[in-house]
Parts: structure tokens; sequence; C-alpha cells
């Protein structure tokens, strides 16, 4: 995948697909579709290709594509990729859970983050949580996290996807498939 261009999932969702080793300077053709999604509030996300060592900064790409999009489009890092020794996609860490989604056996093994990787996405973490948070239908949902109380915020994440409140940005490879695929089947719930 070079560049950038939109693809819409079973009229479910907009999907903005950019590679994180060949960047474009500037948004296409596809941004007139983009704005008309999300003048509707309909579900849009990012998915991003080419995630290993080499290439862009998933937070940097994201920032671009924000540039892009504008405000009205709230863009939520959902995953951060972790990287093989080799410097290719090995799995990802979702930043709502804090699970450590690991594919570098071949199976997906799913583990809680450790302290070392909490550390490393602490910041991440804050900023998706504040997203989520601040969009919450109910003000306890806030007022937890504020508390820094213990908040499930999937369903919370889920419904504003599903609303148009945010636009998740998922690096997908062959990692990925799967979380992208669990995001698209909140649609249908």
């Amino acid at each position: 995948m070079a560049g950038a261009d939109v693809r819409i999932i079973a009229e479910r969702a907009l999907v903005l697909e950019v590679s994180a080793a060949d960047l474009p300077d500037a948004p296409g053709p596809w941004l007139r579709l983009w704005d008309e999604w999300t003048e509707d509030r309909r579900p849009r996300l990012v998915v991003v290709h080419d995630v290993d060592a080499s290439s862009e900064d998933l937070e940097d790409v994201a920032a671009v594509c924000q540039e892009w999009v504008g405000e009205d489009s709230a863009l939520a890092l959902r995953y951060l990729p972790l990287h093989d020794d080799d410097g290719s996609l090995a799995g990802l860490l979702d930043l709502l859970t804090e699970e450590v989604r690991d594919y570098s056996s071949g199976e997906l093994q799913v583990s809680m983050c450790d302290p070392e990787h909490r550390a490393l996405t602490a910041d991440a973490r804050a900023d998706l949580v504040t997203i989520v948070a601040t969009r919450a239908e109910s003000d306890e949902v806030l007022d937890a996290v504020l508390r820094l109380m213990p908040v499930d915020l999937r369903s919370e994440f889920a419904r504003q996807f599903a609303s148009g409140e945010i636009v998740p940005v998922i690096p997908v490879d062959v990692v990925g498939e799967a979380e992208l695929h669990d995001l698209l089947d909140t649609l249908s719930n």
C-alpha cells in the first residue's frame, strides 16, 4: 500500500488507509468523501499500514492525518505497535485495556501490559482516556476518570466510534486485522 486513500466497508464505515512508509504531503481527492461522512457523523477510522521500526512513528502519522481531516474528526490512537527484534510489527498494545496482543508466535496471545510498557505508554493512554471520557454520555464516566477510579471505557469507545464522535487509528498489516474486524463488529451491535 502506498500513499493514502479511502474505502467504504459494507456501508458501515469509511476507512482512510495510509502507509507509514510512504505518507503523502497532502490529502487527496478522498477528503471530500471524508468530509461528507464527518458532517453526517458516520463512523470513520484510520488504518495505518507499513508500521515497522523503519517507518514513520504511528503518533506522527496520526498527527499528519489529523491535520488533513481537521478538528471535526477527533483521531484517537487505540493501539500502539509492538515490534519484533527485526523491526517488524509483532503485536499491539491496547491502550484502553492495557492488554498486549502478541502475534510473534503466529498465534494470538493476550496478556496484561508489564510495568515497563505501562510507563512507556502512559501519555498515549492518558490522551485516549481523556478523549473518551470527555465525550462520554454519562458524567459518571468522566467523574470516575478524574477520581482515578477504574472504569471500563470499551463500550463508551464503541459508542463514540459508531456515532462518529471519535475516529480510531489502528496499525494494520498482518497484525491488527482481528482488531480491525472487532472494531467493525461493534457497529453491528
